[in-house]
């Protein structure tokens, strides 16, 4: 409220407004009349103004809403299975090598893939662009590729016979990234598969993988393993995610159009439950492409607590 006392000073009635015959109690009676009206007008009025000036503060102050940033973009389906990065040899110290040898043709499609130093070696056929088969030349199995919306739902592995033996199938995330793989076993006289492994992915933000964790079959239950951690990924490109999942005596899996790492993990850790494992990885390039590959293995949980290892593999492009 205002206050009274602070505007009594600022203004007076003029002398010549009053009878003079009044007497001084009329005087001042007419004194204190007129000051309290002034009172209450020049409160109102600067009640009023706070009022405005409040108001245009507000709306001054008002920000238009923003809008959200956007989410990540869902990947679009392949449309050719070309590859941009010729790589040639996948050396792994203390492994078969070369471990995998690619050959391409003129345009720059992967036609054969040797594993192991010629322990398997697939022929890759193709359709529309996109690779429709690999024929196993050392036991004649044949990995057939079945397509959804331009990603590969099912690999279905059949051999020289025919008959099916096994079968991959593929799931995706809301962003199209590559979220879990079964594998299942088909055992000759049954009419029905048995899901063998299951081995799901999660994904940074950015893209690339964060985690997996493995599953196996136990008796008739599966049973969750080992889960790998992915972080601290530099800026280089990934030329060897595609076989991370892989054991050594499976079929390889070549999904030439699935993406897990744009990038190169700096740390990764294996969290087998009661041992734990971490790799620091180091790496040499030549432009973005890798060359060589040195992890620093050390176990930080369990039996050989402590202990380190040395890996390394190295690169070499067409």
């Amino acid at each position: 409220m205002c206050s009274f006392a602070l505007f009594v000073p600022l203004w007076f009635p003029h002398p010549a407004s009053y009878n003079v015959r009044h007497d001084s109690c009329n005087l001042a009676f007419l004194f204190a009349r007129d000051a309290l009206t002034f009172e209450k007008t020049f409160c109102m009025k600067n009640r009023l103004l706070a009022a405005i000036l409040v108001t245009t503060s507000l709306s001054a102050c008002k920000k238009d809403p923003v809008a959200p940033p956007p989410g990540p973009t869902p990947i679009q389906a392949p449309a050719d299975d070309r590859r941009s990065v010729r790589l040639k040899d996948i050396v792994e110290h203390g492994l078969p090598s070369p471990l995998f040898h690619f050959t391409y043709n003129d345009s720059g499609y992967v036609t054969r893939i040797n594993y192991a130093q010629d322990f398997l070696i697939y022929d890759v056929a193709y359709e529309s662009k996109r690779v429709s088969s690999l024929f196993n030349q050392f036991n004649s199995n044949t990995l057939r590729y079945r397509y959804a919306n331009g990603f590969v739902q099912e690999v279905a592995h059949t051999d020289g016979a025919g008959h099916k033996t096994w079968t991959q199938s593929f799931t995706y995330n809301h962003l199209n990234q590559l979220s879990t793989i079964r594998y299942w076993r088909f055992v000759p006289g049954m009419a029905d598969s048995i899901l063998e492994r299951r081995v799901d992915m999660l994904y940074h933000p950015d893209g690339n993988l964060a985690s997996w964790q493995d599953h196996h079959r136990i008796g008739t239950t599966l049973v969750p393993g080992s889960t790998t951690y992915y972080d601290h990924y530099d800026t280089g490109t990934c030329v060897d995610d595609f076989y991370i999942f892989h054991n050594f005596f499976e079929d390889a899996i070549f999904l030439p159009g699935v993406q897990l790492q744009r990038n190169n993990p700096r740390t990764v850790r294996i969290d087998a439950g009661e041992n734990e494992w971490q790799v620091d990885y180091f790496y040499s390039y030549v432009g973005k492409l890798p060359q060589s590959k040195t992890g620093l293995m050390k176990q930080t949980r369990g039996t050989g607590n402590g202990q380190t290892l040395t890996i390394q593999s190295t690169f070499t492009y067409y």
